[in-house]
């Protein structure tokens, strides 16, 4: 998945607020997904660390030891057009931390967007992704998007698994070692049954966010 350059603040779309969401999971943890922030880089940077070789390798198809400042800007400051990028967060030990990384970059066709998704090695199992992955098909469509696709390792069964279970379908159009799964988004899908909403003061401290100068 190839990123585009960091965005100017001109070009930059207002903080997409509508698409901040909280939620609480069956253990009772507390999450906030919400859209990213270029000050998030030290926090993107701590939730790659906490990636496992073999989910780095998944997310990236490739070793990735460490981002570099220059990827951890592309990552950060997007657009929220062209790029959008979600991060599930929580409060662990009494500090943020990203728990996932969900975004997409607008394909050549102006349609699409090619998504890409990575959750903490600790934090999986727990319906973070399967959230994430909603999120993220939300905020294409509000983007006026008709579907999401994208490209993944064919010995990735977690993953490919997870994505049909959340409306994706493997089409023939695949680089070699890798299966592409696709989604339309145009439509609202039937909402799925959670748990209860996190405590509005969590998802509160987000709505207003402060953009750097």
């Amino acid at each position: 998945m190839s990123m585009p350059e960091p965005a100017s603040r001109s070009a930059t779309c207002r903080y997409p607020t509508h698409l901040i969401d909280g939620w609480q999971d069956r253990r009772g943890g507390q999450f906030v997904l919400r859209p990213i922030l270029p000050q998030d880089g030290p926090l993107l940077q701590a939730f790659h660390a906490s990636l496992g070789p073999r989910n780095r390798r998944l997310r990236f198809h490739g070793a990735v030891n460490e981002l570099s400042p220059a990827a951890l800007a592309r990552m950060t400051d997007v657009d929220h057009d062209r790029h959008e990028a979600l991060v599930m967060t929580c409060i662990d030990d009494g500090v943020e931390v990203i728990v996932a990384d969900a975004r997409y970059v607008v394909d050549g066709t102006g349609r699409g967007g090619e998504f890409a998704i990575a959750v903490a090695d600790a934090w999986q199992r727990r319906g973070i992704a399967t959230r994430a992955i909603d999120g993220l098909c939300k905020a294409a469509r509000l983007r006026g998007l008709g579907w999401l696709w994208g490209e993944i390792l064919e010995d990735n069964d977690a993953m490919l698994s997870l994505v049909e279970r959340s409306g994706f379908c493997r089409s023939t159009q695949a680089r070699e070692g890798t299966v592409r799964v696709e989604r339309s988004v145009a439509a609202a899908p039937a909402r799925r049954q959670y748990r209860e909403r996190a405590p509005l003061a969590l998802v509160a401290r987000w709505q207003r966010p402060r953009m750097p100068q």
